[in-house]
């Protein structure tokens, strides 16, 4: 399978848990972040959503956040891995790029949580 078709693959299926295997420098930190921010701003906060009913988005994304686990071999590479995650929700509240989401993807959350909203192209790492 082609590289990018792998990759493509980790950040939007979402059926079945995922294991991501290669060396060091390869981008398995950017791809697992990408798909956590997949999942938070489409099918997770859908699904929240239609779960939650009326609630406000803050509770929400508080039920969609405390569903993510995503698991690294080291300490270092965990909290690199929160802090890209936390600067990609950031931008996206601040309606800027983020690296592994589609051009064009709007995220609901942050736009519901007052933030100015969506996603935009993808930029290189």
């Amino acid at each position: 399978m082609p590289d990018s078709v792998a990759r493509e693959l980790a950040r939007t299926t979402f059926d079945r848990p995922l294991v991501v295997e290669a060396g060091a420098g390869t981008g398995k930190t950017t791809a697992l972040v990408a798909r956590v921010l997949t999942w938070v701003t489409v099918d997770g906060w859908a699904e929240a959503a239609r779960r939650l009913g009326d609630a406000p988005p803050a509770e929400i994304a508080a039920e969609v956040l405390d569903g993510v686990v995503a698991i690294t071999f080291t300490e270092a590479a965990a909290a690199e891995m929160a802090d890209r995650i936390g600067q990609g929700l950031a931008s996206l509240a601040d309606a800027e790029p983020v690296i592994g989401l589609p051009a064009g993807l709007g995220a609901p959350g942050a736009r519901r949580a007052g933030g100015g909203g969506g996603g935009g192209g993808a930029r290189p790492t």
